[in-house]
């Protein structure tokens, strides 16, 4: 695939062949030889397609999900980041409030 790619298209950046050239050039012709598996393009049978219901918003096999954990087990851990970063914010007026009463 291409390896400059623009981030947006508009009407004054419009989308241009040359930016399907990748694509073009891994589909392989009427032919559609020499086709790789790659993190960008990979195999679905039919009996996937069908089994879907036609739906072809088919999620990427390649991409890695993000386990982010349990959202109540971050929010606690937020709750209690916060509660310390108010205790530390709390000492620290204590301290320049005694170094300006000086």
């Amino acid at each position: 695939m291409s390896t400059a790619c623009q981030k947006a298209y508009s009407m004054t950046k419009p989308i241009r062949l040359e930016h399907f050239q990748g694509c073009i050039d891994w589909w392989g012709g009427n032919g559609r030889e020499g086709r790789q598996q790659t993190p960008q393009a990979w195999h679905v049978t039919i009996d996937e397609v069908k089994a879907r219901g036609y739906n072809l918003d088919i999620k990427n096999p390649h991409a890695v999900v993000d386990d982010h954990g349990d959202p109540e087990t971050l929010l606690a851990d937020l709750a209690r980041a916060e509660a310390e970063t108010a205790g530390l914010r709390n000492q620290l007026k204590a301290i320049l409030a005694e170094a300006l009463a000086r």
